[in-house]
């Protein structure tokens, strides 16, 4: 339907309501004015957080809770205008599996804010 060759595969395990992720945006695509994203959700609702990058109040992200099998797609300047993330939950919920296709048409003028470069530090270390 979107006529894109999605270049990138991704997957997020989300174990319980402790698992989070920030709002932002993809920025490891750097081309951000044309992308297709395809979210698949597999498993428990869970709150899936909108934002526009212009609002700096949290009250104004939207909330899509996609259920198991749904799938979302953002294409046009979604990444470059918009946040997303996948907040703690207060009640208990089971596990979610994310499964994430990318693609860009790396044209347009590439993200290098401060800190596109910087190394990514990731830790074994088991959430408290």
């Amino acid at each position: 339907k979107y006529r894109v060759r999605f270049d990138g595969f991704g997957l997020a395990y989300y174990r319980n309501s402790r698992d989070s992720v920030a709002l932002h945006r993809d920025r490891e695509m750097r081309w951000l004015d044309d992308t297709v994203v395809a979210i698949l959700t597999l498993g428990a609702t869970r709150p899936f957080l909108v934002r526009s990058r212009r609002s700096r109040d949290a009250t104004t992200a939207r909330d899509l809770s996609p259920a198991s099998g749904d799938l979302m797609v953002f294409g046009g300047r979604f990444q470059a205008d918009w946040l997303h993330g996948v907040p703690k939950t207060r009640h208990a919920v089971r596990g979610r599996i994310s499964a994430q296709w990318r693609h860009t048409t790396r044209r347009g003028r590439p993200e290098t804010q401060p800190g596109y470069y910087a190394p990514r530090e990731f830790s074994r270390r088991a959430a408290r």
